[in-house]
């Protein structure tokens, strides 16, 4: 399923990057346009097949990627969430590719937790936006185990 949106796009193929049309539609619900243009892993919506880092509503400053596969080219989507919560898309040619891709990247998502988890360490608990009057962590143990209590699969 190719969408026309007239937007363009990058495209990450065999080591090169280009500029390509976009294949994703311009419907505000971001899901719902993955799911049209087929990058879906689940049969009731878009699901990514690799997730790296945390969504910016998880921990800010955040660095999320995530790659979405279909079958048809650009067989790959890689969605950046940078800081801000803003989005980026780009596209690659190949599931090797797109490998290649998150491969090199998903140091950027490492080095958004860790940076998370520092400024975290280093803000005082009466200043920290979670915990407004409420009892915070303590010290750097305690904010270690809150933070892994939130990335960790239960």
């Amino acid at each position: 399923m190719s969408t026309e949106t007239g937007r363009q796009a990058w495209l990450y193929e065999h080591g090169h990057w280009k500029l390509t049309t976009d294949p994703i539609g311009t419907d505000s619900d971001v899901a719902a346009d993955y799911e049209r243009a087929g990058y879906s892993e689940l049969p009731d919506g878009a699901a990514p097949f690799l997730s790296f880092g945390l969504h910016s509503e998880d921990i800010t400053p955040a660095v999320q990627l995530q790659l979405f596969v279909r079958h048809e080219h650009p067989q790959c989507m890689i969605e950046i969430e940078g800081s801000s919560g803003s989005l980026r898309n780009v596209f690659a040619a190949t599931l090797p590719d797109g490998l290649d891709l998150v491969a090199r990247w998903a140091s950027l998502a490492n080095a958004g937790i860790l940076t998370a988890l520092a400024k975290d360490l280093a803000q005082r608990v009466d200043e920290h936006p979670n915990y407004q009057g409420r009892p915070g962590p303590r010290g750097m143990i305690e904010s270690i185990a809150r933070r892994l209590v939130k990335v960790l699969p239960y």
